[in-house]
């Protein structure tokens, strides 16, 4: 752990009696080569948002999944654990500067730190995908909400090397939101060969990447 790190929360302990790490209601996950592609050469130094909780501060300062996290406050974010531990000493009710690509742009959120905890959001018919990045996949209508859930994923298809599983929930396609199976389909029309996958699991946004030609 830095010595910076460690001098902030021994302050906090000398100051409270107890150790509160900040937080701000969002979740990032490294890049992989796959995701990379995916992001179309946003791939430098950062962290992947897949995750913003509703009604967190990260929420309420604009920060959206997919955005990629490059700094805070003046640090360089070079993976999903930077963030962790760059957020987690910031001062409670801090309000520090976020740097952001999106899509093109660089943009600047100001997040408020916060130690309270942020309630996560709640964790048919079966279509056969024929073709795509997601051939030899099942689903079926979501029945939490918009979205399209795995049912099955084949073994050694596209999908499943990808990492896609049953019970997933695909909210977005290349990024584009899906609603539910039949607009998945009208997106899968197109000749697709590869496609960045939005899913919620378990109650968490992430992303995956299937190409078709990486098989």
């Amino acid at each position: 752990m830095p010595a910076e790190t460690v001098g902030v929360e021994i302050r906090q302990l000398m100051l409270t009696g107890k150790l509160v790490r900040g937080e701000i209601g969002l979740v990032t996950q490294d890049f992989t080569p796959a995701l990379c592609m995916g992001v179309r050469g946003r791939c430098q130094a950062g962290a992947l948002v897949r995750e913003v909780r509703p009604g967190s501060p990260a929420a309420n300062a604009g920060i959206q999944p997919g955005d990629v996290l490059r700094m805070v406050e003046g640090r360089t974010v070079r993976g999903a654990s930077d963030v962790r531990r760059l957020v987690g000493s910031l001062p409670l009710q801090s309000k520090p500067s976020f740097q952001i690509d999106r899509a093109s742009r660089r943009i600047e959120a100001f997040p408020v730190v916060s130690d309270a905890p942020v309630a996560e959001p709640a964790a048919p018919r079966t279509v056969h995908i024929a073709r795509g990045p997601l051939a030899d996949v099942e689903m079926a209508k979501s029945p939490n909400g918009p979205g399209a859930r795995v049912v099955a994923v084949a073994e050694g298809s596209v999908a499943a090397h990808a990492g896609l599983q049953p019970d997933d929930v695909i909210v977005a396609l290349d990024q584009q939101p899906v609603t539910d199976v039949g607009q998945l389909l009208a997106f899968l029309v197109k000749e697709h060969a590869r496609a960045l996958v939005t899913v919620v699991r378990n109650g968490h946004r992430l992303f995956v990447a299937a190409d078709v030609q990486t098989q």
